[in-house]
């Protein structure tokens, strides 16, 4: 779990005890399911503010291309309309599994 102060905690703790009720633990978890899961939450962050608008597909690439710091699990998502990848320069926190759980890098 990650720190109580990391500005990612909300988001990443929401998503492990939904991801632990529907699959009864974590240990089916692969480096794809938090891949999946920011692509979900991403969509969903932009898509809410454009109500109905959000089946245009115009209007949803638009508000993607403009998001900007979009809390994930991995990191903080952005795109502009030249680039449709985050880095994940901001947010990131490097572990490492020990002794079946995983921790802070050191």
């Amino acid at each position: 779990n990650p720190a109580a102060d990391d500005p990612l905690h909300d988001t990443i703790v929401a998503f492990l005890d939904a991801y632990k009720k529907a699959h009864g633990s974590l240990d089916a978890m692969t480096a794809n399911t938090p891949q999946a899961g920011d692509a979900l939450l991403f969509t969903a962050a932009v898509a809410k503010p454009l109500g109905d608008k959000a089946l245009d597909r115009a209007a949803l690439r638009d508000a993607m291309e403009s998001a900007k710091r979009v809390p994930g699990i991995q990191g903080f998502w952005g795109f502009s309309p030249t680039n449709h990848a985050s880095d994940f320069s901001d947010g990131v926190v490097m572990v490492q599994y020990v002794d079946g759980k995983w921790v802070p890098a050191k």
